[in-house]
């Protein structure tokens, strides 16, 4: 690593600028919604939280206890543990073991922090973010952070990996430590420093190990991660970076003091169900908001709370903090994100549409699973007006979410049925004795029902079931290509979804990384284990001062043609893999330039065949509609009413637009939807559901869209 005597760096007191940063945000904090906001020096911090007058201590006869409740865990209802025992020789329970025998010495050997410390260890072993030790209340919303955030792309003149600065804290002012300085160094080279910074909360690939190494170099929600250093008088708590500016050949060296920014919003709860989410990568990303794109933030939280008052509010998402959209030409009015070139050389004229879901989850709502598909829905059908030609959907980041909310939203974006993923328990003594209770009335455990009964079954899991109760209740709503951007951070529910639509063939997934995060799983907590799902033989019980643990506890598997497929550690494997460029990386991190991949996506799109249907002037006449159809590249139309499996029309496909009648049921009863469903050589390619208003007159038009065709 280079010292500061190689090229030294301008005279600037860096330790002056970063708490100038910090003050900048504490500034914000009521914009924020942040009210209760306080920052503080991270040696302060582990101070305060090993001091007597911090009520949340965890005093060392409180350990064994701790660490038996996650061994009763980890041994007796965690589906990965063989294939993590297999795939990566991990050995949490031995590790575990190792730690018992320190905590049978008296006075202690190791202190309160090394403890914690041990228990991260312990849960980082098995790759599995799901899988995670919370520390006590004290750390809870406390995120640690250096002023600059990094990224790495891949070089492709020199064929190396660059890692660089992408982004600084408003209020840190230096000469020349600024967006596009290229990092060489960071106590150690590179690559050593990332693999550090991974080691206590890893990813479940070597991609994700990667990109999530990369984030924790300058953030680390305290929650959930440590480090290896935390021992008194914890002033060795700073960054010492190697750097290149651009146009020099000596690197500077600079240094950074850590920080920790506190708030109750920054603590994340789990709901209870179907749910999968790096609670690790949720808050690295909340706080990646605010401290790095802090103006895109506070515009995302002033659209939330005005979307009522915009000029359009149909183009106004009504989630902003979930869903930010754009077509070719036009941003959303609550879009944080700048405007993307979606234009293909080789077909101008196209109009082309961008989705990006950050996340299958938001605060407040009472039902996600129906909430966030809804929203969707609505601005898939502003997409499918204003760009018919294709659509990118992105889901690069996306820690995850409520697992049934994001299989709801894929029958939107094809005309197939879904079939959604399976999810399987760990075939123990302990799972089974509690799934022959679960069809009793009042059991806690009453949701694994599909589980339950006396099920025998040979090998490490339970037979496999869907979370995921009604996934076509919907029907097609975007009519046009697809495409899904994924990388190494898609995660946990953004797994299931990214492998929902490999395995029900919506379109071709594009990445800049091998694989998606490896994330195959619905979490538990230990108090839900410990309320609806209590073996006797565990004894799970309360945990002292806000320690938490969670628990990857239904295993998922893929289906159709990856039938069994996990994607645990694995991930789901992109049709396309294009290198990461620096506007790639920039873009991704708010910087008003173009990507290179999005660019690319909407290159594919343009090569894609369209297969629509439109209908218009839909009128109700004697025993039956009028409505004129509009097939593009289909040779056969079928109209199918209400639930049925049967069309009760079946007609050619003309090549513009063509009048139809469609009959009542042969009973005479008048249906509440009608379906028109799209073939060509047999194979389904276009679906479009017109819902029947039962109270419109005869001379109604039921269509909902008055100007022409709906597609």
């Amino acid at each position: 690593m280079a010292t500061a005597s190689s090229s030294p760096a301008p005279n600037v007191d860096t330790f002056a600028l970063t708490r100038a940063a910090w003050a900048a945000l504490l500034e914000d904090r009521v914009k924020l919604g942040l009210p209760d906001l306080t920052v503080v020096p991270l040696a302060d911090f582990l101070r305060a939280s090993v001091s007597a007058a911090n009520p949340d201590r965890v005093q060392s006869p409180q350990w064994a206890f701790v660490l038996d409740q996650a061994t009763a865990m980890l041994g007796s209802l965690y589906p990965h543990l063989p294939f993590k025992k297999q795939d990566f020789n991990a050995d949490p329970l031995g590790l575990a073991d190792t730690l018992r025998s320190l905590l049978k010495h008296s006075p202690p050997v190791i202190g309160e922090l090394d403890f914690h410390i041990q228990m991260l260890k312990i849960f980082a072993s098995v790759r599995d973010p799901h899988t995670a030790y919370i520390l006590p209340r004290f750390f809870h919303g406390a995120v640690a952070f250096l002023p600059f955030r990094a990224g790495f792309y891949d070089d492709l003149t020199t064929k190396k990996r660059r890692f660089i600065v992408t982004s600084v804290m408003a209020g840190f002012d230096h000469p020349d430590f600024k967006p596009g300085v290229e990092l060489v160094g960071y106590g150690e080279n590179m690559a050593s420093a990332v693999e550090q910074a991974a080691s206590l909360s890893p990813g479940a690939n070597e991609t994700a190990q990667l990109q999530r190494g990369v984030l924790r170099l300058t953030v680390r929600p305290l929650a959930t991660s440590g480090s290896a250093g935390w021992h008194e008088p914890f002033e060795k708590e700073i960054g010492c970076i190697s750097y290149l500016v651009p146009g020099r050949s000596d690197p500077n060296f600079i240094t950074f003091p850590w920080a920790v920014a506190k708030s109750a919003q920054l603590a994340e709860d789990f709901p209870s169900g179907a749910f999968s989410m790096s609670r690790d990568l949720f808050a690295s990303r909340f706080a990646t908001s605010i401290l790095w794109n802090r103006q895109q933030y506070i515009q995302t939280v002033w659209a939330a709370a005005n979307a009522d008052g915009a000029a359009n509010p149909s183009e106004v998402s009504r989630f902003p903090d979930v869903f930010d959209f754009q077509t070719t030409g036009r941003v959303s009015a609550s879009s944080a994100m700048p405007a993307q070139n979606l234009i293909a050389d080789s077909a101008p004229a196209k109009k082309f549409g961008y989705v990006a879901i950050r996340h299958f989850n938001t605060p407040g709502l009472i039902s996600v699973g129906e909430d966030l598909p809804a929203e969707f829905q609505r601005i898939l059908r502003l997409m499918q007006n204003q760009a018919p030609d294709g659509l990118v959907i992105d889901i690069r980041g996306n820690p995850g979410g409520d697992i049934v909310a994001a299989e709801n939203m894929l029958q939107m974006l094809t005309a197939k049925p879904i079939t959604p993923a399976n999810f399987h328990l760990a075939n123990t003594a302990s799972t089974l004795n509690v799934l022959k209770t679960v069809g009793q009335p009042l059991s806690p455990a009453r949701q694994l029902r599909a589980w339950g009964g006396s099920q025998s079954t040979e090998g490490p899991l339970t037979p496999g079931n869907p979370l995921t109760p009604d996934p076509n209740g919907t029907g097609q709503i975007y009519q046009g290509p697809v495409v899904l951007l994924v990388d190494a951070l898609t995660y946990s529910a953004a797994d299931i979804f990214a492998g929902g639509f490999a395995d029900n063939g919506i379109g071709h997934i594009i990445s800049s990384d091998e694989s998606t995060g490896g994330g195959g799983a619905s979490l538990w907590t230990h108090g839900e284990l410990m309320r609806k799902f209590q073996p006797a033989d565990l004894n799970l019980q309360p945990l002292p001062s806000g320690i938490s643990m969670s628990l990857a506890f239904l295993r998922s598997s893929r289906v159709n043609a990856q039938l069994g497929r996990p994607i645990e550690d694995i991930g789901v494997h992109p049709d396309i893999v294009l290198p990461r460029t620096l506007n790639d990386l920039l873009a991704s991190t708010g910087n008003p330039v173009l990507s290179d991949l999005i660019k690319a996506a909407c290159d594919h799109l343009a090569g894609l065949t369209p297969h629509r249907i439109g209908v218009a002037k839909v009128i109700e006449v004697d025993n039956g509609f009028q409505m004129n159809v509009s097939p593009v590249n289909l040779t056969q139309l079928e109209f199918v009413l209400d639930e049925s499996k049967i069309p009760i029309l079946t007609i050619a496909a003309a090549a513009s637009s063509q009048p139809v009648i469609v009959p009542f049921h042969r009973n005479g009863v008048r249906p509440q939807t009608i379906t028109v469903r799209g073939n060509s050589a047999g194979d389904l390619l276009a679906s479009l559901r017109i819902d029947v208003d039962s109270s419109a007159s005869a001379a109604s038009v039921l269509s909902d869209n008055d100007d022409g065709d709906t597609g």
